[in-house]
């Protein structure tokens, strides 16, 4: 620090001897370097230069308090160095070190891209693109939930225990042995499409003020209906998260027209339109009971089957509303009517049964299947498939075919289903037709007393069954569980 003079103090000191020419005197007590041995010219002094009053030749004496003062903030500023040297030693330390197995560093380029460097072993990073730049095949695909409609709706509810059959069951179950097991997947399938607010906009005119009223649809440009007969369509609007269901669907230049629609919500109950109206034709979501592409990718079927035969009567069950039926004989089936597959049969087991006839057997014995359609004729059972294969090289919506689900290489075809192929490895007659739809005890999945135990208990709330729908199917499928 510089050195002072203070007037007063110097009428108080003894003169001192003259220094001799050129030659200033000694100065005391002033440390000139930190408490550490100088060694030599590369450690110079960080002392403050020292400064001479002009008008005096011969400095003074300091006084007993400023040494000291100086040497205290001597201390203070060669520590506050020190501190600052070792803090930026150990900031340097942090950010040249690797980082460790499992961290991960990001950098952001000139361009705005953001970097991600996952490191594994060594110091080799791998660039993960950003999502914002993913390719088409990397984005998201929208799609419909993995259990379509509510737990409490009667697709989705199991059969329980103590079953209540029908009276004229075993008549029933006669008339469903004789004749065709076969899938519609392709000619009569229910091909979905999930529709984005970038698709476009169409107007689609019908009868059903429902339908009417949830105008106008984005509908894509691959959508097609099922080539055949009905040509069914169906749209999962995202934007306004409904399934527009639409009979004997066409498209003409830009205009989609239509003979029936009906729209349902895919958390409702299945069986009544989001306005809580009844539908056309035979009642229900025609969707409902569908075995879907998700079905088979996922290994086992979660919900009852939707299913059509010639042997339908003019009656109708809940869930259905009314019956496009003919029959009057009491071994006819009602429009509704569910059915199932006697659990005593060990699906697994079925000789010679490909993987897709075992999950249809599983399927039919957890969840059964309702008569929802009239089929042509000689057909005993034929249940619906979702019609549609974006990966059918011969795909050419919308005037050609929504895609072959059948062929050997399809989502389909590699479990063994085709529209060609007779499920005959599946004991049709070990069906058995329930009196009506909750003909049954209910399931619960509280606290079993061993592991992989189902109990029956008279009630079964909704909620519960929600969350283990999932859980029953694949139990039953593994086949790990005994009924009490």
């Amino acid at each position: 620090m510089p050195y002072s003079y203070n007037p007063e103090e110097d009428e108080h000191q003894p003169p001192l001897e003259p220094a001799q020419p050129h030659q200033l005197p000694p100065l005391q007590n002033v440390p000139f370097s930190p408490p550490m041995e100088r060694k030599g010219p590369s450690q110079a002094s960080t002392r403050s230069p020292l400064v001479i009053p002009a008008d005096k030749r011969q400095p003074r004496a300091p006084s007993q308090a400023a040494p000291g003062q100086r040497h205290l903030r001597k201390y203070v500023i060669w520590y506050a160095l020190s501190a600052t040297i070792v803090l930026s030693v150990l900031l340097r330390l942090v950010f040249t070190i690797p980082l460790s197995s499992g961290q991960q560093n990001s950098a952001t380029q000139g361009s705005g891209q953001r970097i991600v460097a996952q490191r594994t072993v060594g110091p080799t990073a791998t660039v993960v693109p950003p999502q914002s730049h993913a390719t088409p095949t990397q984005q998201q695909i929208p799609s419909l939930p993995g259990q379509l409609f509510s737990a409490s709706s009667p697709w989705n509810i199991p059969i329980g225990t103590n079953v209540e059959l029908d009276p004229d069951s075993s008549g029933m179950v006669s008339q469903l042995v004789n004749g065709y097991h076969v899938p519609s997947m392709f000619n009569y399938g229910m091909p979905i499409y999930i529709s984005t607010a970038s698709d476009p906009l169409y107007t689609v005119q019908d009868a059903n003020h429902t339908f009417v009223a949830n105008n106008p649809i984005h509908i894509p440009a691959v959508a097609a209906p099922a080539p055949i007969a009905d040509r069914w369509m169906f749209i999962y609007d995202t934007t306004k998260n409904v399934i527009f269901e639409m009979w004997e669907a066409q498209k003409s230049g830009d205009t989609w027209t239509i003979q029936a629609g009906n729209v349902f919500s895919p958390t409702g109950n299945g069986v009544l339109q989001v306005d809580g109206t009844q539908t056309g034709g035979n009642g229900a979501s025609y969707f409902g009971g569908v075995i879907r592409a998700a079905d088979i990718q996922r290994g086992y079927i979660n919900h009852a089957l939707s299913f059509a035969t010639s042997y339908t009567a003019t009656t109708w069950r809940y869930p259905m509303s009314r019956s496009d039926g003919h029959g009057t004989n009491p071994s006819d089936l009602p429009m509704g009517a569910r059915i199932q597959l006697d659990p005593s049969v060990n699906c697994s087991a079925l000789p010679n049964a490909s993987q897709g006839e075992k999950m249809v057997c599983q399927a039919l014995e957890t969840y059964g299947g309702y008569i929802r359609d009239t089929a042509g004729s000689g057909v005993a059972l034929t249940m619906y498939f979702e019609g549609e294969d974006l990966k059918d090289p011969d795909r050419s919506p919308p005037a050609g075919s929504p895609g072959n689900t059948g062929r050997p290489d399809g989502v389909f075809g590699q479990v063994g289903l085709s529209e060609q192929r007779e499920m005959s490895d599946i004991p049709w007659d070990k069906l058995r037709v329930l009196k009506a739809w909750n003909a049954s005890t209910p399931l619960s999945f509280a606290q079993p007393a061993t592991p992989g135990t189902i109990h029956n208990v008279r009630t079964a709330s909704m909620q519960q069954q929600r969350s283990l729908n999932d859980a029953c199917v694949a139990c039953l499928r593994k086949r790990q569980y005994r009924v009490l």
